[in-house]
């Protein structure tokens, strides 16, 4: 999805960001400081990733259904990411442990809110943005 700009000027708002999608109620749990730890089977394509935006939505998204709509909640530092322990269980708001994927280390975690819905896709996915219209709370 890309955002139009009019007039051209207004472009210069427009940043893109990565993004990652996450089931409710555990984008509102990163934004809380409940969860810090994201559990995923599949490893970044590099790290640190800076400033990530957490996109929270209603539903597990898979390959037959890999999108739908979600809000912005939060932004957050992806700072390491290594095996998944069954002591991750709390900071990963986890109920039941299996072995074989991988913790996602948050940090700088910041609450923010955008004014419309955006796409919530699979993976890290990239997302066309107004600066000036990402609220930091």
């Amino acid at each position: 999805m890309s955002l139009q700009c009019m007039p051209a000027i207004d472009c210069l708002k427009n940043m893109i960001y990565k993004c990652l999608s996450i089931v409710k109620p555990n984008g509102n749990n990163i934004t809380r400081g409940i969860k810090t730890i994201e559990v995923r089977r599949w490893k970044l394509p590099s790290f640190p990733l800076k400033n990530l935006i957490i996109i929270e939505n209603d539903n597990y998204l898979s390959k037959q259904y890999p999108e739908e709509i979600g809000m912005i909640v939060a932004m957050a530092d992806v700072i390491d990411v290594r095996p998944w322990e069954e002591k991750d269980l709390t900071a990963s708001c986890a109920k039941v442990y299996e072995n074989g994927y991988l913790a996602w280390i948050l940090s700088n975690i910041r609450k923010i809110s955008y004014p419309a819905p955006v796409p919530a896709k699979r993976k890290i996915y990239e997302l066309e943005l107004d600066e000036t219209k990402i609220i930091f709370q």
